[in-house]
């Protein structure tokens, strides 16, 4: 999955977890106070299901290469 991919799908889901965070505070069952520390958490949620996704692609993609330094044969 190439940087444009990524940076794609990590907008998307993003968005959604904005349009979720709305959606708690639109219905209004919760009281304020409650309902801003939800919309926090699923913001915050989602940004750090993102980066602990990127963080372990990047490290299998470090793993593939092979240890830099001459090679000893």
């Amino acid at each position: 999955m190439n940087l444009v991919t990524k940076v794609v799908v990590g907008l998307v889901a993003l968005v959604l977890a904005a349009r979720v965070a709305a959606a708690i505070l639109e219905l209004q069952v919760l009281p304020s106070g409650v309902a801003r520390v939800a919309t926090t958490a699923v913001l915050l949620a989602a940004v750090l299901a993102g980066v602990a996704w990127a963080a372990s692609r990047w490290v299998r993609g470090r793993a593939r290469r092979p240890p830099a330094g001459p090679s000893v044969e």
